[in-house]
Order: structure tokens, then C-alpha cells, then sequence
């Protein structure tokens, strides 16, 4: 599951499932992997986890995506992980819902935790998808 990331960012969205940090990687603009439907997430589990793991709750999921043009990303919450040759899962993407418009220059991502997290982590960010600059991040402050 190595991606071909268009626009390189990183943010650490904090401990957003119990016990990993989900930190993004990047977005791929027009997304091989998802049949060209659109683009693509990238992001990484830290520390990771044993993908047979049972206890472990992956279900955080994208909120609101949208561009400074107005689009909409219907993501319909779909997104997936898988685990390196060692059984450890350390990567996933998430499907945006639409391919990145090239005239557009800003994405709204905001961010649904499976629980609520015991430290800050964020709501939403703002990423310039010219030259990957994160302009924006708003952090929420734990329970």
C-alpha cells in the first residue's frame, strides 16, 4: 500500500483511535487505487498495531471535506488499512470523494474520532493543495 502522494503534509491528528496517534502523509490527487473515482488520504498509526489485534477500534472517519471552490467530497466514510510483511499495521488511506479540481487551491478536512480523546487532538485543518502547506489546524483540548 506504498501511495503515489501529490501534495506532501504532515499533521498528527492526535490519539484520535485508543492508543494511535493517526498522523497524515499526503493526498494523491487522482487516485489509481480507488479506480480514478477520486482522491486519496494518506496516513500513518503511531505506534501501529498487530493487524489481528481485536481490541484495537480503527473507526475514525473523515467529517466534512470540501475545497475553496465550494465542492463537496462525498467520502462516504469509506477507507482502509492493511499490514506490512511483519502482521503490523502502520498505513490507510481514506477515499476524499472526488478527484481535487486543479483550479482549486485549499482543502477543509475535518476529523470524526471513534472515542473521545484523553489529550488535544484536531477537529480540522486547512491544506494549501498547491505546495502542501498546512495553513490551518484547529486542536481540540481532550474530554
Amino acid at each position: 500500500m506504498e501511495p503515489n502522494v501529490d501534495i506532501k503534509f504532515q499533521v498528527d491528528l492526535g490519539e484520535i483511535i485508543p492508543g494511535q496517534h493517526v498522523v497524515t502523509r499526503g493526498i494523491e490527487i487522482a487516485d489509481r487505487s480507488y479506480e480514478g473515482r477520486g482522491s486519496a488520504l494518506y496516513y500513518s498509526f503511531v505506534p501501529g498495531f498487530r493487524h489481528n489485534d481485536t481490541a484495537v477500534e480503527t473507526g475514525w472517519s473523515l467529517g466534512t471535506v470540501e475545497d475553496d471552490l465550494g465542492t463537496i467530497y462525498n467520502h462516504q466514510c469509506q477507507g482502509r488499512w492493511g499490514p506490512d510483511a511483519d502482521g503490523v499495521v502502520r498505513r490507510g488511506d481514506g477515499f476524499l470523494g472526488n478527484i481535487i479540481p486543479s483550479v482549486a487551491s485549499i482543502l477543509r478536512v475535518s476529523i470524526c474520532p471513534v472515542w473521545t480523546p484523553p489529550e488535544e487532538w484536531v477537529k480540522n485543518f486547512e491544506v494549501n493543495v498547491v505546495d502542501g502547506t498546512v495553513i490551518n489546524i484547529n486542536k481540540v483540548v481532550g474530554p
